[in-house]
């Protein structure tokens, strides 16, 4: 496993094969080799700039090489990687910024509308490096030093120096995932956390060193990072990287890459599924998707129509995946069980283990040291919460059948999932609040008629206010990812609450889409999607 640490990989697979292509995209092809040297010229590079080993870099790209570049250069640094969604802006751009403490900062030039709408959080970063040439609004930015990505890694091959020790338990990741009752958590993940998810999957799924590794999903997520790339590096494979989702050319993109496997969400799922049939449905060279979920609704439907296997896992960022269905013994349904170095059980409302059949929390420990995330950054009030008693506390409801197969039922947290992201309805809520007519908020999640969940707020204008659903649609758009725009908006009296003072988001689960609620799809409304 190369030593237990992403750099160390990235050598033994280089110096193995080094001709081998490690990336493809549709403008370029890069071997292990050429990858392997290029870590090595970024990492000296950071040098340069004065980083030192635990310093960490943001990293705000698109599905490009530089992002695997720079991730794979401040990993062989001993620096950490930090994921910022692309979509991003406004207060959740600058939360992320401030509470890492980044000084240095890699982005796409198509981000740096974006990153002015954060700009008070860019007062502690030192060093902007754009991916392409520096844009001309980059210097209002007050950063003092911008660099275009061509300038830093040749400052790095001019001036190469030793790499500091790097161990598998070093922290390698601080990955955002969205809160429940507060903001955003930063995961600490350590090198061999990131490994093991790749290699657990390689073997879940039987990756060979021919195959090529097809993904469309965002270089920012744990699935492209750890059960894409990795994946394919545990073995020596390829991966091919699409820039984003498309259901319409999904398939064709697949075959101009020579894909034979690939990753899914839920919701691709019933996308691909829902485009017209096609000659081109069975002509692709993928075997094997991982899936997860993978609805028991459509699975068997998928398989047949697009002549692939589907295997389902389960995990969390904190966790890596840490379930998978056998390869040859599937049960549509549950989410299979436990990887080798996994131990999972269901616990009850005291702690306790439950019987096969009862349905408690998923709660999960590592078989080995160094494969489970060392917390949050900066939080450990929420790190002891999550582990009571030695297990981490999914907050997921599941249960065990009688030859150890694990399903999910439900979740504990206040989050919404939609299209692959976790949303935090506390910070949603907090958007909603910053309009001045709005006097209480609360999001909530509502079936998708795609699986997995939209997005509803409930608000409670203030006396003698008067807004609009559009309106508020537009002020969330403004300071909103896109997939964090509410789709539905309904205006209430007042929101039910417990004695404490909580609101009670059951009940108004319960009511769902209610004839008054308002559907910005069916009104025409598309949240903004690119740069601010």
């Amino acid at each position: 496993m190369g030593g237990g640490t992403i750099g160390g990989l990235l050598r033994s697979r280089s110096a193995a094969n080094p001709h081998k292509p490690l990336l493809v995209t549709a403008r370029r092809t890069m071997n292990y080799g050429e990858v392997d040297a290029i870590a090595d010229h970024v990492a000296s590079g950071w040098r340069v700039l004065g980083c030192k080993k635990g310093d960490p870099v943001c990293l705000m790209i698109g599905n490009r090489p530089e992002y695997i570049l720079a991730w794979f250069g401040s990993a062989r640094a001993g620096l950490v990687q930090v994921p910022v969604n692309t979509a991003y802006k406004g207060d959740l751009l600058a939360y992320v910024l401030e509470h890492c403490g980044a000084r240095v900062v890699v982005a796409d030039a198509a981000f740096v509308g974006q990153l002015a709408t954060a700009k008070a959080a860019l007062k502690q970063v030192e060093h902007l490096i754009f991916t392409g040439d520096v844009p001309q609004q980059a210097h209002a930015l007050g950063i003092p030093s911008i660099l275009a990505w061509r300038d830093f890694v040749g400052a790095g091959e001019r001036q190469r120096s030793e790499d500091p020790a790097v161990d598998p338990g070093d922290l390698a990741t601080l990955m955002y995932t969205s809160g429940t009752t507060g903001p955003s958590k930063g995961v600490m993940t350590p090198h061999l956390h990131n490994l093991t998810q790749g290699f657990e999957a390689a073997q879940a799924l039987r990756m060979g060193v021919r195959d090529v590794l097809y993904t469309c999903m965002p270089m920012f997520h744990g699935n492209a990072q750890w059960a894409t790339v990795f994946n394919a590096m545990a073995v020596g494979a390829t991966v091919a990287l699409g820039e984003r989702f498309s259901a319409s050319g999904f398939w064709h993109e697949a075959r101009q890459f020579g894909a034979t496997q690939c990753n899914l969400i839920g919701s691709m799922m019933y996308m691909l599924a829902a485009q017209p049939p096609s000659d081109g449905d069975l002509t692709h060279g993928i075997r094997t998707v991982f899936a997860a979920p993978a609805p028991v609704d459509i699975i068997y439907r998928f398989e047949d129509r697009f002549g692939v296997t589907v295997i389902e896992g389960y995990g969390l960022t904190e966790t890596k995946n840490v379930a998978y269905n056998p390869y040859d013994a599937r049960r549509p349904g549950s989410f299979g069980k436990p990887t080798p170095s996994s131990i999972l059980t269901i616990l009850g409302a005291k702690g306790e283990e439950l019987p096969d059949g009862q349905v408690g929390e998923i709660a999960y420990r590592p078989r080995t040291a160094n494969i489970v995330c060392h917390g949050y950054f900066r939080d450990p009030e929420a790190t002891l919460r999550a582990t009571v008693d030695l297990w981490w506390h999914t907050g997921d409801l599941g249960y065990r059948d009688e030859d150890g197969y694990f399903y999910f039922v439900d979740r504990l947290k206040d989050a919404i999932r939609r299209r692959g992201e976790n949303i935090s309805s506390f910070e949603l809520e907090r958007t909603l609040l910053s309009h001045p007519a709005v006097l209480d908020a609360a999001a909530i999640a509502v079936p998708s008629e795609i699986a997995e969940e939209d997005v509803m707020a409930i608000i409670v204008p203030r006396e003698g206010a008067s807004i609009s659903h559009e309106e508020l649609f537009a002020h969330c758009d403004e300071r909103l990812p896109y997939f964090m725009v509410p789709r539905y908006f309904r205006q209430v009296e007042n929101l039910p609450r417990t004695p404490n003072d909580k609101v009670r988001k059951v009940e108004l689960r319960q009511q769902g889409i209610t004839p008054d609620t308002w559907d910005s799809v069916k009104a025409g409304f598309k949240p903004t999607r690119g740069t601010a």
